[in-house]
């Protein structure tokens, strides 16, 4: 499992929460960091008032994309079989990586914590990458940072292109805690034992 943490965390704001992601210890964990440095710490991208820059998140993507073949190499898989999960700016920038058709294969299945669905030009998203894979979108019903609706829309437009869409809306505001992180732990859980959860966000 590769995990990217979110805008400003480093890679500690990952490790000290393996015991609620992973509480039995039943995966091997990876953590990528952001690579640019931003006022608030490492990030992925910057934004402003028009969104995402273009180019930043290419340019984490294609990091991402390494570090994907790395974790698989030494872990002895292919990345086929590496799950992605990322946490807000993690998050979206994991969701890029998985559905970008230039890309090698995407991984068995995405977590999407606190993210959203980065717009991005036609030739550079394709969401039937995530065709017949499991996906985690889960978000607190009180996020002030990245509104929810965005979480519910990213989960709408997956589940509508053939993806194993499970959606979580949980209590709680933007914050890596508990209450988001307990159903990462279930949802590994089920694809550790085998199982595919899917359940569906409301009105599709």
């Amino acid at each position: 499992m590769l995990v990217l943490p979110g805008y400003g965390d480093t890679s500690a704001v990952i490790t000290r929460r393996l015991h609620l992601i992973d509480p039995d210890e039943r995966w091997t964990v990876a953590v990528a960091e952001p690579a640019w440095p931003g006022p608030a710490g490492p990030m992925w991208y910057t934004v402003d008032t028009d969104g995402p820059d273009p180019e930043g998140v290419t340019r984490a993507v294609s990091a991402v994309d390494r570090a994907l073949d790395d974790v698989a190499g030494r872990c002895g898989v292919s990345r086929e079989e590496v799950v992605l999960v990322g946490y807000s700016q993690g998050g979206a920038t994991a969701l890029a990586t998985a559905l970008d058709p230039r890309l090698g294969p995407p991984p068995a299945a995405v977590a999407l914590l606190a993210g959203y669905l980065v717009h991005r030009d036609d030739d550079e998203l394709d969401l039937s990458r995530a065709h017949g894979r499991p996906v985690l979108v889960a978000h607190g019903r009180d996020d002030d940072m990245v509104d929810p609706l965005r979480g519910r829309a990213a989960a709408k437009a997956l589940h509508r292109r053939g993806a194993v869409t499970s959606w979580q809306e949980v209590a709680g505001s933007h914050r890596l805690g508990p209450a988001l992180l307990a159903p990462l732990a279930a949802w590994l859980d089920a694809l550790a034992d085998g199982r595919v959860p899917h359940q569906p966000p409301p009105g599709v």
